[in-house]
């Protein structure tokens, strides 16, 4: 124990006192004249005790009489003193239930304050009754759960007792066909300064295949949390003490196995996984689908087509928020949604931080833990955006100032634009990134990773030289450390030319563009040229008016739905206002149709046709040989549209007169057809009837309809 973070404080009757340290522990010799107290006090410099449940002390007493001993913590402008536990002559552990012991009900705390987050220093006080002389060695201090018994992870000290780096490796959860996750725990003898420095202790499995394969996967730090409520609210707390941890799918049916391999400073060690049965992987993760690059399949071949929105960070709920969203998604058939890892939501290093040790935001990880394990329940796949412009930003959303990166916070970097080309900001950003992958990369349900929202609005960012091949480098780096598991792509806040070379590395060509009123026309115009310059994917991550945007029947937002199909992009448009548009005007029902249109349906092969606008209708096509998909509007049903009915009138008094029938020639070759009608906000079927041509015209009659139709012409056998 390192003895230069301890200071010696004495009190009445301590006239003798002295520390040193002892083995792994420190000792503290001390004679007690009268009353008074002596307290050996760690310096902390602003820990985070906060979700804290239980502190427990290793303690020897070589004192023969009967000792006290009680915990203080110091925090800026607050004492916090737990009751005295007697300590008897021997070596003990002692156990203090922080919440229970320092709150009580109607006490007395500022609203929005979060208790014991910044502790400066935390004191050891001695007494006792009977003028006691001798030694007192501290072995350790744990963080602890007051009902259960050790072993627990020391915060200091714990560490002298010759135990082993590495001992059994236990499965925490058992691969099953419902869930093909296997996760291990991996119990070390020694306490890491920063368990989140690969370069201090690197923990790694490999796992081998029944074919022989090998899969090396990074182990990562966790801690375990649990939601408890107290009279002053609902309080996330720790459930346990650290541990490191790995997550795998396997993606081979069969009997797996092999090692976990521990770096501790230059000292290895391996200890065998024990055997586990792996299921069927399902499905498989996302990728560019074999058949047809330009749109997205699982691994065994089923097509994937991403259906949602942005719900980018929870609100006053927390992730509460998130069961709401998804749930409601789910049920009227939505599967993809775009999260943020920032400051404010799941960012894992800040401020609060520093760089490279995420210890203060292992709340936030086992938040993300909890939300992407819903997606997984809800059938959502998620892309995750791992850093947001407004960090490295000193206009637009501007956060550099709290940006640990920052040399005024002694991150060592003086403009955010360094960020792309110093090698120290390399270093840590790396780490951040195999952190990320080894405790989320396991899962088949993040659609892809995101490396950087917007980059274009971070200062300095796109002006440096190196921003291109960073950007490579954190693609190449990605793709190593998650096996190439996951989509890797990017996002810029104007449209970047699906030819230019910032979207070599990418997998996803991802566009974000707001302020338009008729977004139909402008996606089709967009996909059409991107495919004369690439074959990746083409997604619009990001669309919108604005946040108060005056239409509560959700007109502008099915114009990028459906607008986003038809285009030939991969998915549907996804809107950004989530909570203050989606959520307040209950829009998610409006999933349902386009869900229900692409239920079962591949895009693969589909090629997008101009818009055609022929009297009041504006048509929309996909076409692949023998088969046409038909979205038909009337040529107003937009914002625009909505708007300039509005006029006089109000919203509430809006009205879309039914348009007539009319006729398509549709030039998909001789033979017998097959014509289906949905209608687009249900996504029920309406009207079906049968067509055949000798040549290659097929005249398709549409119905009257209102509003806008969707349909399906087939070539039959």
């Amino acid at each position: 124990m390192d003895v230069a973070r301890w200071k010696l404080v004495r009190s009445g009757g301590g006239e003798e006192a002295s520390l040193r340290a002892e083995g792994g522990g420190l000792a503290v010799s001390f004679v007690q004249d009268g009353e008074g107290f002596v307290e050996p006090r760690l310096l902390l410099g602003g820990a985070d005790f906060s979700c804290c449940e239980a502190l427990a002390l290793r303690m020897e007493s070589r004192i023969e009489a009967r000792l006290m001993v009680s915990l203080v913590l110091y925090e800026a402008g607050r004492v916090w003193e737990t009751s005295w536990k007697s300590l008897e002559s021997g070596t003990h552990l002692v156990v203090f239930d922080l919440w229970g012991e320092l709150f009580f009900p109607g006490m007395d705390l500022p609203e929005g304050s979060t208790p014991l987050s910044n502790v400066e220093a935390l004191g050891v006080r001695i007494s006792g009754l009977e003028n006691p002389a001798g030694t007192v060695l501290l072995e350790g201090i744990a963080r602890a759960r007051s009902e259960e018994p050790p072993p627990w992870t020391f915060l200091v000290g714990g560490d002298s007792d010759g135990r082993e780096l590495l001992s059994d490796v236990r499965v925490v959860h058992t691969p099953s066909p419902e869930d093909p996750l296997v996760e291990l725990t991996i119990p070390l003898g020694v306490v890491p300064e920063n368990p989140y420095d690969p370069d201090e202790v690197d923990v790694e499995a490999v796992f081998v295949s029944p074919g022989g394969d090998s899969y090396r996967v990074a182990g990562f730090y966790y801690v375990p949390y649990r939601r408890t409520t107290r009279s002053f609210g609902s309080l996330l707390r720790m459930a346990g003490p650290g541990e490191f941890r790995v997550r795998f799918i396997a993606p081979e049916e069969g009997t797996w196995g092999e090692y976990v391999r521990v770096n501790y400073r230059g000292q290895e060690s391996r200890t065998p996984i024990p055997p586990f049965q792996a299921p069927s992987p399902g499905k498989g993760y996302v990728g560019r689908s074999k058949r047809d690059p330009r749109y997205f399949a699982f691994q065994d071949g089923t097509s994937c087509i991403p259906i949602g929105s942005n719900v980018a960070w929870y609100d006053h709920r927390g992730i509460a928020a998130y069961e709401k969203w998804f749930s409601e998604m789910a049920r009227h058939g939505a599967n993809f949604a775009r999260i943020w890892m920032p400051s404010w939501g799941f960012g894992i290093e800040w401020s609060d931080t520093g760089l490279g040790n995420y210890h203060r935001r292992q709340r936030q990880a086992w938040e993300l833990d909890r939300v992407l394990r819903l997606a997984e329940e809800k059938g959502i796949y998620v892309m995750l955006c791992l850093l947001n412009h407004g960090a490295f930003s000193t206009s637009t959303n501007p956060e550099w100032s709290q940006n640990p990166y920052n040399s005024k916070l002694g991150g060592g970097l003086e403009s955010p634009g360094a960020f792309v080309s110093d090698p120290e900001a390399w270093k840590y950003f790396s780490q951040r990134l195999r952190y990320i992958i080894a405790r989320w990369g396991y899962s088949s349900h993040i659609f892809a990773w995101e490396i950087w929202n917007e980059t274009d609005l971070a200062t300095g960012i796109m002006q440096k030289e190196a921003f291109p091949r960073w950007l490579e480098k954190v693609a190449e780096y990605i793709r190593r450390e998650d096996l190439g598991r996951h989509l890797v792509t990017t996002s810029y806040s104007v449209p970047v030319d699906a030819g230019d070379p910032l979207w070599d590395s990418m997998d996803i060509v991802q566009e974000h563009r707001y302020g338009l009123q008729d977004w139909a026309p402008y996606m089709v115009g967009r996909v059409l040229r991107a495919r004369e310059r690439t074959d990746k994917p083409y997604l619009f991550g990001e669309f919108g008016i604005s946040e108060d945007v005056p239409d509560p029947e959700g007109i502008h937002w099915l114009d990028g739905l459906w607008g986003g199909i038809f285009s030939g992009a991969a998915g549907t448009g996804m809107l950004w206002w989530w909570d203050l548009y989606l959520e307040s005007y209950d829009l998610f029902p409006l999933y349902r149709g386009v869900s229900r249109f692409l239920e079962g349906e591949t895009l693969e092969g589909m090629e997008p046709r101009d818009v055609e606008y022929v009297g009041p209708y504006q048509i929309h096509m996909l076409t692949r040989e023998g088969e046409a998909w038909i979205w038909i509007k009337d040529r107003t049903f937009s914002f625009e549209g909505l708007m300039s009915r509005a006029m006089g009138v109000g919203l509430e008094n809006v009205t879309w007169e039914p348009l007539p029938s009319t006729v398509l020639h549709l030039p998909l070759g001789p033979g017998r057809y097959r014509v289906e009608w949905y209608e687009p906000q249900t996504g029920e079927l309406i009207g079906e009837d049968d067509g055949s041509t000798p040549d290659d015209l097929l005249e398709v009659v549409v119905p009257e309809f209102s509003q806008h139709l969707a349909g399906k012409v087939r070539r039959v056998e």
